[in-house]
């Protein structure tokens, strides 16, 4: 072995020299085998940042370090490398560090928030955090721990009286950071080109209505009143509900990629539509989850404890799975445990003055967490409180939505301003929309 004395001349003796890539072999005694997912990262992080890490070859011109280089280099058509030709390394020395290398390597151990904290920089810089080796999953994970979590924040809501005067009008687009908001229809077709453009969303999670009225069915068991939603509150029938969920469904998903997934909020009333509707969007149905609220509603024999969540795919392509069985820490089952609005917590009721059917940030959050990956669209056709937009700031995804009546739209305008203290932009007249709402407001008091 090489003695602490003579370490200094040695290092100063090597140089890097760019090698053919023909010249170097591989020892057939390599204990550590090179994975096809090990090849891949590296040659991302090589085509990336470029070829940062020379090769460490003997005497023989074996690879002592950097076998997952030199394949990074062959994935990639290089024709030379970066080498440092230890000429004089002794073949037990070669075997020592061939061996040593990648375990002392191995024995590293990684500071959770640091790293979460590198990575958000990363992310705020448009850095493809793909390329760090990290599995997308197991990058949700971290950014997600290396958070102070804060729930009860993410959760409030802007007290919205039912009967002020709107700001968004029919057709009014807005830009909220990187996510976007129409007053539009579900079920327009026109509606989600003027939202979508060219964009193609990941997932689509959203609660439509259910076809009850508000009156008796949600409202902090009856002491908040609501108007009613301008579609499917009572009024239809079975088969018209069948072709609103129906048409929805068709719309939404012409902008889902293949193999994308929808989640789709529904109550026990009516699976009949809701599955009746699926098929004639042509969705598969993968799942059903039970959200599990921690206390029990409105009802009559029995008190509505659970909605139901239809997990459908669009096409035969796969879809995203960050769950994998629990691979990479995520443990989700179809039963899902977070509580309802109406439970006894903290501006409860200012929640449902303003929405009847606002759903935990926490949980969407999570749905996801589960399907997508990061900076990928999300897509909220009933898009109410705006809770899809606090959710997609907390993963780091892209939050368009949508929502027939204006006062909503406002609402989820303003809840997402003052989560992240920036603007929103209309986005025609590149007005803020304090400013447009001041405008609107002088308008009516001259009319």
């Amino acid at each position: 072995m090489r003695t602490r004395n003579n370490i200094a001349t040695i290092l100063k003796d090597y140089a890097v020299q760019q090698w053919p890539i023909d010249e170097l072999n591989v020892s057939s005694k390599n204990p550590r085998k090179i994975t096809e997912k090990q090849k891949d990262k590296a040659s991302s992080l090589v085509h990336a940042t470029g070829f940062m890490m020379p090769i460490v070859v003997d005497q023989k011109k074996q690879v002592v370090i950097g076998h997952e280089w030199l394949e990074a280099a062959k994935i990639l058509g290089l024709d030379d490398v970066p080498v440092i030709h230890l000429s004089d390394l002794s073949e037990a020395d070669a075997r020592a560090l061939r061996i040593g290398y990648p375990k002392i390597i191995d024995l590293g151990e990684w500071d959770v928030t640091i790293l979460a904290e590198e990575f958000e920089i990363m992310l705020n810089d448009k850095i493809d955090l793909s390329t760090t080796g990290f599995d997308l999953p197991e990058i949700d994970i971290i950014l997600s721990e290396g958070r102070s979590e804060n729930n009860d924040k993410d959760n409030e809501i802007v007290e919205i009286a039912p009967s002020q005067e709107a700001v968004s009008k029919l057709g009014d687009l807005w830009l909220l950071g990187k996510h976007r908001i129409l007053c539009g229809s579900a079920t327009d077709p026109e509606s989600y080109k003027i939202l979508m453009g060219d964009q193609v969303a990941q997932a689509i999670i959203s609660d439509p209505p259910y076809n009850v009225p508000n009156q008796g069915h949600t409202g902090g068991r009856g002491t908040v009143k609501h108007r009613e939603f301008p579609q499917a509150h009572g009024e239809m029938t079975e088969g018209q509900f069948i072709e609103f969920l129906s048409q929805y469904l068709t719309s939404s998903t012409h902008h889902l990629c293949e193999g994308g997934l929808v989640y789709s909020f529904m109550d026990w009333r009516h699976e009949y539509e809701m599955l009746s509707a699926s098929r004639s969007a042509d969705l598969q149905k993968i799942n059903l989850v039970i959200w599990n609220k921690n206390n029990g509603g409105m009802g009559s024999l029995y008190r509505s404890k659970h909605e139901l969540v239809y997990v459908l795919k669009k096409g035969k392509a796969k879809h995203i799975n960050n769950v994998e069985l629990g691979k990479n820490g995520r443990y989700r089952t179809n039963v899902w445990d977070y509580a309802g609005v109406n439970s006894f917590k903290k501006d409860r009721m200012k929640e449902l003055s303003t929405h009847p059917t606002v759903k935990p940030v926490e949980m969407i959050a999570d749905a996801i967490l589960d399907c997508t990956h990061l900076n990928q669209i999300v897509l909220d056709p009933f898009s109410g409180s705006g809770t899809i937009f606090i959710a997609c700031e907390k993963t780091n995804r892209i939050g368009y939505g949508m929502d027939l009546d204006p006062l909503y739209v406002d609402a989820a305008i303003r809840r997402w301003e003052a989560h992240t203290g920036q603007n929103a932009i209309h986005a025609t007249s590149k007005k803020a929309f304090s400013a447009c709402q001041s405008i609107r407001s002088k308008r009516r008091t001259r009319g």
